[in-house]
């Protein structure tokens, strides 16, 4: 059970993971399987099917072959600039977003400011939001660059066909990241009460909200559905209004 098991929280199996999540985990246990990092089984509650690791540069996917399709029949009508997640080889995000630049594909790679512990000091570096996954926006049969640069690994999809990402997630991501705020990982939180930023860089937000103790304080809580992953940053309960 180390494959999928490894990457999810010790309550995996009573959580109600979207299809989207379990998809993804699925093919990330499979490159790391098809690597040498681990050699565990892949399985997921009662879900032990085949996992499908997208090949883009070559429009075909493994899944597909069996049907008969491949991505390139699976193209949409209109084809438009979209977000995608894709999930990079191990500590390569920043090598695969010069290469993405290289190639003037446009991508996104949150990162936030962590205290690290040397031998002889203590120094702020910037490291991924998000480990192991960055952003591209692109058009769908341009997905093929995305996956020959340097580092990439796949992009993250459902059923064999790549997802886009909701732009207003990645949005309001990057108003976390950019604004005067201390981003932090956060569990995965999929439901819960909605509340609407009055004031403040985040004005306009609508967004779930989390109190914690202190009465003084509380977290807004942004989720990034196709990864399975939320980002929150600590902001006055003044600022914000409940959504009936």
């Amino acid at each position: 059970m180390a494959g999928l098991a490894r990457l999810l929280p010790d309550d995996w199996r009573r959580r109600p993971w979207p299809e989207s999540v379990i998809s993804s985990l699925r093919n990330r246990a499979q490159f790391e399987v098809s690597s040498g990092i681990n050699d565990a089984c892949i399985e997921i509650g009662n879900v032990s099917e085949e996992p499908t690791v997208y090949d883009l540069a070559n429009e075909q996917a493994s899944g597909a072959q069996q049907s008969g399709h491949t991505l390139t029949e699976a193209l949409p009508a209109v084809d438009h600039l979209q977000w995608y997640a894709v999930y990079t080889k191990s500590r390569h995000e920043k090598v695969a977003q010069r290469g993405l630049e290289d190639k003037g594909i446009e991508s996104f790679l949150p990162l936030r400011d962590v205290l690290s512990q040397w031998k002889d000091r203590r120094k702020w570096v910037q490291k991924p939001l998000f480990p192991g996954y960055l952003f591209v926006r692109t058009e769908w049969s341009e997905l093929g660059d995305v996956t020959s640069v340097r580092g990439v690994a796949y992009v993250l999809g459902n059923q064999g066909k790549a997802a886009p990402v909701p732009e207003e997630q990645l949005l309001t991501v990057r108003r976390m990241v950019e604004g005067p705020y201390e981003v932090m990982p956060w569990p995965w939180l999929s439901k819960g009460k909605r509340v609407l930023v009055t004031s403040g860089p985040l004005a306009g937000l609508e967004t779930y909200i989390v109190r914690r103790n202190r009465a003084s304080r509380c977290h807004l809580v942004v989720s990034v559905d196709l990864l399975g992953r939320s980002v929150a940053v600590e902001v006055d309960p003044r600022c914000v209004e409940l959504i009936p």
